[in-house]
């Protein structure tokens, strides 16, 4: 019964005080029981956002890092804080202030971390960036090392770069600790996109006023135009490989020649100097 009054006092309806929570766990509640969907009383307040109910109850005792069950994938009650969205900002605050660990993987492997910037929840991911201690600089470099992009503390966004050649570019994010030493692994999640992909046909529309049928006209000449492109560079390619193998062939075929000199010049003198011994030999015989 005073299990059952417990879930009761951190359901979505309930109006109860801290005063309340506090008298039912002095008289022999369980902190860590579960419901009827295995849920313990910390997940159930989280999901309810009875945000002064989480010191009082990891204060008696409850599990804060306790993953739940796998209905809900083995989300911890952070986890659970994170799929409130920004409205839930207070319950993750009591949470990391009560000693919530935002390391910790639920049984699909994401950390609640992961579960903000999959959302697009910036406030909540900047929250938890601030928690780590660290940022992640970005920098987009070509083959001949000049960068052609950089940001500090590129925590989620979209960023562009501009180029006339074709080649090959690195992306790299670098992880520094803000107050030094060791930076922890980060997992980054980077969705790459080039030509007519990388365009936003619908800002176009928006900045220049286009009708819908001359946004797919637009589409398809843009399409046309790099297809073109990837023809042109593709007989680029062919021609340079031509010329490589034209390459070859005659170093190959000069190689050849110059070892064939070289065998028959040391064929030449191995007999000469076989004839050399021959005579000296039959001198001294006949001697």
């Amino acid at each position: 019964p005073l299990n059952a009054k417990l879930f009761k006092l951190l359901g979505p309806n309930s109006e109860a005080t801290v005063s309340d929570i506090q008298q039912l766990l002095d008289e022999g509640a369980d902190v860590n029981c579960l419901n009827k969907n295995d849920l313990p009383p910390l997940h159930v307040g989280v999901r309810n956002k009875h945000t002064d109910a989480i010191d009082v109850l990891v204060h008696g005792g409850a599990q804060i890092n306790a993953k739940g069950p796998s209905a809900v994938k083995g989300n911890t009650a952070l986890h659970e804080a994170v799929t409130l969205g920004p409205s839930g900002m207070k319950v993750i605050e009591a949470l990391l202030t009560a000693g919530a660990d935002h390391n910790v993987k639920n049984d699909r492997n994401e950390t609640p971390y992961d579960l903000a910037i999959k959302a697009g929840y910036d406030t909540i991911v900047k929250r938890f960036v601030s928690a780590i201690g660290q940022r992640a600089d970005l920098t987009v470099t070509d083959s001949r090392g000049h960068i052609l992009y950089s940001k500090e503390n590129a925590v989620k966004g979209k960023f562009a770069f501009t180029t006339e050649e074709y080649d090959n570019f690195e992306v790299c994010f670098v992880s520094k600790p803000m107050g030094g030493g060791v930076a922890a692994d980060r997992e980054v999640f980077l969705n790459l996109k080039h030509g007519i992909e990388a365009k936003n046909y619908e800002d176009i529309a928006k900045a220049e006023k286009l009708k819908p049928l001359e946004v797919e006209l637009r589409r398809l000449a843009d399409l046309s135009k790099s297809i073109v492109d990837d023809f042109a560079y593709m007989r680029a390619r062919e021609e340079q490989m031509r010329d490589t193998n034209e390459s070859t062939h005659s170093r190959v075929m000069y190689f050849s020649l110059f070892s064939m000199l070289c065998l028959l010049g040391l064929a030449t003198w191995q007999v000469l100097y076989l004839r050399r011994n021959d005579s000296s030999s039959n001198k001294a015989f006949g001697e």
